[in-house]
């Protein structure tokens, strides 16, 4: 690998503010040099994981801890990424491999860590280096659903399985590498819990069966409360936190993709035929089988961390979701959700249809309102003042920009604090679950039983 025609390429790249510019330059110097295709797969591929920042490096180097610790020595640069990647190397040795490999290939400090960190740098995403070059970054992308009523009458409902819709964060489970992953891609490191439990299985089936390819499994992460509910605040408080592993989470398993299925994006394999793949994993004597959720039914005291999501049942005609999304909304749960029976794609397609009692979206926090609420205090409840509701920002049909309070979904803890210093929720995005958009007496327009969900930092969320 030249890492001058590297350097001469972002240089190239970067005298243009033109996205189409940019993807001109790359097809043309990516079509003559091919180490260049390869430096930029290994830069971008949503598999590859370096493990070190530079400020990692640059506070270790500095403070000298490590030194004197023996490291395996370079050998080629890919090959060298491949062993980083694969955690061959951890800890203090990796930073010792790192400055080596700066010293034998010549790398800028600044270049070798824009390649680590997964960030030439130029402006280019995954999608614009696919535009330059098809299929050159393998990308991560997922089964995402339609929305019921935008389909209905465009699939045979009778031909598809029927199951509740679960309040937590989707969740990716790599059996080769041993990953969870969020549907953007990101990597979750608070599910040790499961990872642990998950291994016993694919330890002794799933992997010799695969041949090493392994599976995706995907489902739903989530807290479960005392009443059989999701906590979906919870777990997005959880999901995120660094040096933590959730003490008890639940996985709850709604399809399984071969990796190879997964990568090529579609399955043509029967929806039935993917969840018998579970047995695979559940094979080994004296181990417990994961729980069966009957549907609907979620609990806390359940023998094994994971739950198979097998709650999914013989779909009905329209009148008969209907009715199941009125016992549904009824029960509090987020929604119900209808699956083909037949293969899937990894896109948001008419294959997967999301029926929803509640909807949700984000909105920004533009503005509070006090008030007061009573709070036990010193085991006396008394009057306390406090942020009442958040105003958020709502795009109504027409078009126009409205004021919405949503006074539901806030601890009291919140209230309080966001009472003492507003800057901490106003400017935000949140997630609001409401049961459908409405229009006042006076042709302005709001939302119908809103409630807050979730507070993501400023861009919203990414899981």
């Amino acid at each position: 690998m030249r890492f001058d025609v590297l350097e001469k390429f972002l240089e190239e790249l970067n005298k243009s503010n033109s996205t189409n510019a940019k993807i001109s330059v790359a097809k043309e110097w990516l079509d003559r040099h091919d180490d260049l295709k390869k430096l930029v797969q290994y830069a971008y591929d949503y598999d590859k994981k370096y493990w070190l920042t530079k400020a990692t490096f640059d506070k270790i180097e500095a403070s000298g801890e490590g030194r004197g610790i023996t490291y395996i020595s370079p050998t080629a640069f890919f090959d060298d990424l491949d062993k980083i990647s694969a955690r061959e190397v951890r800890g203090y040795r990796l930073v010792g491999f790192v400055g080596s490999m700066i010293k034998k290939y010549g790398i800028s400090k600044d270049l070798m860590f824009q390649i680590l960190e997964k960030d030439l740098k130029c402006g280019m995403n995954t999608s614009n280096w696919n535009k330059a070059c098809p299929g050159l970054v393998k990308t991560f992308e997922v089964p995402l659903a339609e929305k019921y009523k935008d389909f209905c009458d465009k699939v045979s409902l009778v031909s598809g399985v029927l199951g509740r819709k679960l309040d937590g964060v989707r969740t990716l489970y790599f059996t080769d590498t041993k990953q969870f992953f969020s549907r953007e891609g990101k990597e979750f490191d608070t599910l040790d819990k499961l990872r642990e439990e998950i291994s016993l299985y694919t330890n002794l089936g799933i992997e010799s069966e695969m041949k090493g390819n392994g599976y995706v499994i995907d489902g739903e992460v989530c807290l479960i409360d005392s009443d059989g509910k999701e906590d979906f605040q919870g777990i997005m408080k959880e999901i995120r936190r660094k040096d933590h592993a959730i003490s008890n989470p639940k996985f709850i398993i709604f399809d399984v993709l071969t990796k190879e299925e997964f990568e090529n994006k579609k399955s043509d394999v029967r929806y039935e035929d993917r969840m018998s793949r579970l047995l695979i994993i559940q094979q080994g004597e004296g181990l417990e089988k994961w729980d069966y959720t009957p549907m609907g039914e979620l609990h806390t005291e359940q023998p094994n961390t994971l739950v198979i999501r097998n709650d999914m049942y013989q779909s009905a005609c329209k009148e008969g979701i209907n009715v199941e999304r009125e016992k549904a909304t009824e029960k509090g749960w987020e929604g119900l959700i209808w699956r083909s029976s037949g293969g899937v794609e990894c896109k948001r397609s008419k294959g997967i249809l999301k029926v929803k009692g509640f909807m949700d979206d984000e909105f920004e926090v533009i503005d509070l309102e006090t008030s007061t609420k009573q709070m036990l205090i010193d085991g006396r409840k008394i009057d306390v003042p406090c942020v009442g509701n958040i105003i958020i920002k709502y795009q109504g049909p027409d078009g126009n920009f409205y004021r919405v309070g949503v006074g539901s979904g806030m601890t009291d803890a919140e209230r309080l604090e966001w009472l003492e210093d507003p800057e901490e929720i106003i400017g935000k995005m949140v997630t609001v679950q409401y049961f459908s958009k409405t229009q006042n007496q006076d042709g302005s327009y709001s939302l119908r039983f809103p409630t807050l969900k979730a507070i993501h930092d400023k861009g919203g969320r990414d899981v």
